[in-house]
């Protein structure tokens, strides 16, 4: 009897609401999970996350359960307007789960970092054609 409401516990405060417009996150159970598998109801219906199995949440499902250790999240680049505009008592929470105070700082720690095209750092130059070398005379005699 306990476990039957204990599973419905879990699966009732597992069930992101999602909205339309939602930007998503991939989840799935962490390194140090003390679970094996877990069923949620992500934005494809239910499924069951494992840690190698991922399934899509929406971000502000995932950013009020940052801290849990069972969890991890991915976030991508799609997410970085979600994240700049966290204010109020969103902005406090997730901070306080991150240690950290600005969306900024929040933004730099769950984004992944924006890889910068390299420019060639080989500048053209001008050189002068290597002076040929003489032929050296040889003696056929």
């Amino acid at each position: 009897m306990l476990q039957a409401r204990m599973k419905t516990a879990i699966s009732c405060s597992l069930e992101p609401e999602a909205h339309e417009g939602d930007k998503v996150v991939q989840v799935k159970l962490s390194d140090k999970s003390v679970m094996g598998r877990l069923e949620i109801v992500g934005t494809d219906g239910r499924s069951e996350i494992t840690r190698d199995d991922a399934c899509s949440v929406p971000s502000n499902w995932a950013l009020i359960r940052l801290s849990d250790p069972n969890l991890m999240f991915t976030f991508e680049e799609e997410d970085r307007a979600i994240l700049s505009s966290l204010e109020g008592k969103m902005l406090e929470l997730v901070g306080k789960q991150l240690g950290l105070e600005t969306a900024e700082a929040i933004e730099a720690e769950l984004l992944p970092t924006v890889k910068k095209s390299k420019l060639s750092s080989i500048t053209s130059k001008k050189t002068e054609p290597a002076p040929k070398e003489e032929a050296s005379e040889s003696d056929d005699s």
